[in-house]
């Protein structure tokens, strides 16, 4: 199990506003959970990890008829510029559009809105042929929150609501900033700084407790099957052992699904073994929770 004389080497318990959630779930029932400096019920943004509820949806989506991934973008957005690109482009990576953080300055991303976002994307070019080349960019799950709000015509909260039918009193969306937010635990980056959060959603910008993760894990681990998380063989580079599906990354070698959320000075990793049904979620709001730190608590505690 985690040694915490080691994470206070990472993570100064001593200053209070630095805090720590670890939770454990094996088929539905919580085999370990801690905290350092906070409870079940504080919100993190969970950055990347938004991601993956993003594509849960999409999936649902698809299951219910409402879309297909191989439908073209434009025919859900009017001003999509794009004729080519589907929508498994966006959740696999593969479209091609340019990642929106290249094109504001580190200071003015706080202000930046999934409009303002897309207004200047919009206005480049695609940088490869969709479905050539893997490239990250977090532009594609923003247009992915779009296409889902143009089908369903609700706030991603009801219809993660509707679709998943669990409580949803530890999800919110980043619509204001945090002062509006009461159980939003700060964020501090290494030098010791409260900083701002972004206003995009879909690509980040979901806050959620442990509590919420005590309740969606067991539906993941009832609902969804270890298919989902191979849908997608990576053809694109067959010596890549991992690849990206409805956003969250997969290790078949060990079915292993992850993925790492990072923004301002909040940290996370969600973790499913989609074999044994065990899954875990960390979350901190600061960044001396690294990615070596995160991986290291991964390791220890999957099976």
């Amino acid at each position: 199990m985690v040694d915490y004389k080691n994470l206070s080497d990472y993570i100064d318990i001593k200053k209070h506003h630095r805090a720590l959630a670890i939770l454990k779930v094996k088929n539905d029932e919580i085999v370990y959970e801690d905290y350092l400096n906070t409870n079940e019920n504080n919100l993190f943004n969970i950055a990347s990890i938004s991601k993956f509820l993003i594509g849960l949806i999409i999936h649902r989506l698809q299951v219910n008829n409402k879309l297909s991934i191989e439908d073209k973008v434009e025919d859900y957005l009017d001003d999509f510029p794009y004729h080519l690109i589907k929508i498994k482009h966006l959740l696999y990576h593969e479209s091609g559009i340019i990642d929106y953080y290249r094109l504001f300055e580190d200071e003015a991303l706080y202000k930046v809105t999934n409009k303002i976002a897309l207004d200047r994307v919009y206005q480049e070019p695609i940088s490869v042929l969709p479905g050539t080349k893997f490239e990250y960019s977090n532009t594609n799950y923003v247009i992915l929150y779009e296409i889902i709000s143009k089908i369903k015509n609700k706030s991603f909260t009801e219809i993660l609501r509707e679709e998943l039918k669990i409580p949803l009193e530890g999800f919110k969306e980043y619509k204001s900033h945090r002062k509006d937010i009461l159980e939003l635990l700060p964020s501090y980056d290494e030098k010791d700084k409260s900083i701002l959060d972004s206003l995009t959603l879909g690509d980040g910008g979901f806050l959620a407790n442990i509590h919420f993760f005590k309740l969606l894990i067991p539906w993941l681990h009832s609902q969804i099957q270890p298919s989902f998380f191979s849908v997608h063989k990576d053809k694109l580079n067959d010596d890549f052992s991992e690849h990206y599906e409805y956003g969250i990354t997969v290790s078949p070698k060990d079915s292993i699904a992850f993925h790492y959320g990072m923004y301002m000075g909040y940290r996370s990793l969600f973790c499913a073994n989609y074999q044994t049904k065990t899954s875990m979620m960390i979350m901190s709001n600061s960044s001396e929770c690294t990615y070596d730190l995160r991986k290291r608590i991964m390791e220890e505690l999957i099976e």
